[in-house]
């Protein structure tokens, strides 16, 4: 009888430490790259070896990317954040509970000084997989971009102290 229950609290010990480790492992990547467009838009694709780099077009360094679990709901949290490098890829490690394979709603947003800012709304693809978000930013100056919002300031300004406040 002792043998018995030493053996089933050994297998579920066993099963206990496999299911920590497989969850408490080192964290995944959301893998992708902002890329300098007419349009702004943003979407998962699959990339050969799940390598954002070989996406075509011209990089845009310095842009912040924001994972935001839950969007729409009071609880929502920004899980991880990075911020795109040199050629446009950015690589951001994303240690969140049911990330990738939880059926829940995700925002991913791409800010820079310069250009509009990007969202997606949508699900968080298996973080181990080949697909990569794609983030297409508008024009510098385009509408909406950081440029524009810093003139359109300037032009209060200068309004107030023209007509007084």
């Amino acid at each position: 009888m002792f043998f018995q229950a030493s053996r089933s609290c050994a297998l579920f010990l066993a099963v206990l430490a496999l299911l920590l480790n497989t969850g408490c492992s080192s964290p995944k990547e959301l893998k992708g790259r902002v890329i300098s467009s007419g349009y702004s838009s943003a979407e998962f694709t699959n990339v050969e070896d799940g390598d954002p780099a070989l996406l075509s077009g011209s990089g845009v360094p310095g842009a912040r990317i924001e994972i935001i679990r839950d969007p729409s709901k009071l609880s929502r949290e920004m899980v991880a954040s990075g911020t795109s490098g040199s050629d446009g890829v950015f690589r951001i490690p994303v240690d969140a509970f049911g990330a990738g394979w939880m059926d829940e709603t995700w925002l991913f947003r791409c800010t820079h000084p310069q250009y509009p800012m990007v969202e997606l709304f949508g699900d968080m693809p298996p973080l181990d997989s080949d697909r990569v978000l794609r983030i297409y930013i508008g024009s510098p100056g385009a509408p909406g971009s950081g440029g524009r919002q810093v003139e359109e300031a300037e032009r209060i300004r200068r309004e107030l102290e023209r007509y007084g406040s």
